[in-house]
């Protein structure tokens, strides 16, 4: 038994290098790209949300048909070769689109967008992809899975602090655009490993259904209601999370009035606590079940995202700020441990192509949001940006009544 714990160990922690490479691509668009378009480019909140909802439509189309081809012929991870190559093309593009524009116009701000959809596309894509080849490293229907997804979780969150304290002196030296260029070179020289790893997982081809259409995937997840409440569950908290992502940075500079080099540190700090949250999911389902975990971890994110939005003292918005983290680093680990015993083991594919779908698609809900908050209360200073937040908050313990519907007993018995 032990050896089997330190052989899952070591693949856990292989299969979180991926997770580790890409957040360290993604923290730098993350963080400096709403700011640079903003700030720089003199584009709009508005520009961002609208590229953001036509991907999340391009996703919602054609995530099922990747996922259940890649079950179908067991061509997972070529796939994600494919999808990882065609992210870090796409950031040195936007790195060098952005350095060559010497004056902001319509013409740069939609060329910038373009490439800033492309990026965001694949990058999700190859996250669905990634995420669905959890069923080759653990076992599912064990607590296996929340193991080596809290190991990942740790591993991405990690990866996001490095890639900050990294961009943070080449955005300040060489411009904003140049952290897009450090996050791709960062991305390709750690993914490289990760991925001969990966293609070393045997993901044959497994008994799966053709890939089926847009409408019958919908109809056949209607069919599932454990999984359709979870996922409608799951839409509402992970749309405040990429809500909350696209404008944090924003939130920070006109409600906190800190400076890059302090919000650097600060989320640097929020995400190492993340860190400490995903690892000890594991620890948290040995005193309660994987569904009243997330619950509890629900309830306990919204009342930080309503102190989060109402605090001003400096301390206290440190403390909420590192609160968050941990709770956004046990939720997320313990997500994708508990979908994956929900679906069938043979579908996983298909079906974390929808659960990537209701992820982003949480982006089309979550921006019109947050943009009818600031619209509606535009008089009202920084205001409208808490109560924005306050908003998101909301979201987030709406997705309670969701969760709550779903079967305890879908999920494995603890150990």
């Amino acid at each position: 038994m032990p050896s089997n714990m330190n052989k899952l160990s070591i693949k856990a922690w292989q299969w979180g290098l991926y997770d580790f490479a890409n957040s360290l691509a993604n923290i730098a668009v993350s963080f400096y790209f709403t700011l640079w378009f903003v700030e720089n480019l003199k584009g709009t909140e508005a520009g961002i949300s609208i590229v953001v909802a036509i991907v999340t439509i391009l996703l919602l189309c054609s995530l099922p048909q990747i996922g259940a081809r890649a079950d179908h012929h067991g061509h997972h991870a070529r796939l994600l070769t494919i999808l990882t190559g065609g992210t870090i093309v796409t950031l040195c593009a936007l790195a060098f689109a952005a350095f060559s524009i010497k004056e902001p116009s319509l013409w740069s701000s939609l060329l910038i967008l373009g490439i800033y959809g492309v990026f965001q596309y694949l990058y999700q894509s190859s996250v669905s992809v990634y995420t669905s080849l959890l069923r080759f490293v653990g076992t599912i229907g064990s607590n296996e899975e929340v193991r080596v997804a809290g190991v990942g979780n740790a591993m991405g969150q990690l990866g996001n602090v490095i890639g900050l304290l990294v961009a943070l002196p080449v955005a300040t030296t060489f411009g904003r655009p140049a952290a897009f260029l450090s996050g791709a070179i960062l991305f390709l020289l750690f993914v490289l490993p990760a991925l001969r790893w990966i293609r070393k997982l045997e993901t044959k081809a497994l008994v799966a259904p053709a890939p089926i259409k847009f409408i019958a995937a919908w109809k056949e997840l209607r069919r599932s209601p454990d999984v359709f409440h979870y996922l409608v569950g799951y839409y509402l908290f992970a749309d405040a999370v990429l809500t909350l992502q696209l404008f944090l940075t924003l939130y920070l500079t006109i409600v906190a009035k800190l400076s890059d080099s302090a919000k650097t540190l600060i989320m640097a700090a929020a995400l190492l606590v993340a860190v400490a949250g995903a690892m000890l999911a594991k620890y948290i389902v040995r005193r309660m079940s994987v569904k009243k975990a997330i619950e509890t971890s629900i309830l306990f994110w919204a009342i930080l995202l309503t102190l989060f939005a109402l605090v001003s003292h400096p301390i206290l918005f440190i403390i909420i700020t590192l609160l968050n983290g941990f709770a956004f680093g046990v939720l997320f680990s313990l997500s994708q441990a508990y979908y994956s015993t929900l679906v069938p083991p043979e579908q996983q594919g298909r079906y974390f192509g929808i659960y990537t779908i209701f992820e982003r698609a949480s982006s089309l809900l979550g921006p019109l949001l947050w943009s009818v908050v600031i619209i509606a209360f535009s008089s009202y200073g920084e205001w409208r940006y808490r109560l924005a937040v306050l908003s998101l908050a909301f979201l987030v313990l709406l997705s309670l009544a969701f969760i709550r519907k779903v079967k305890d007993s879908s999920v494995a018995e603890q150990q």
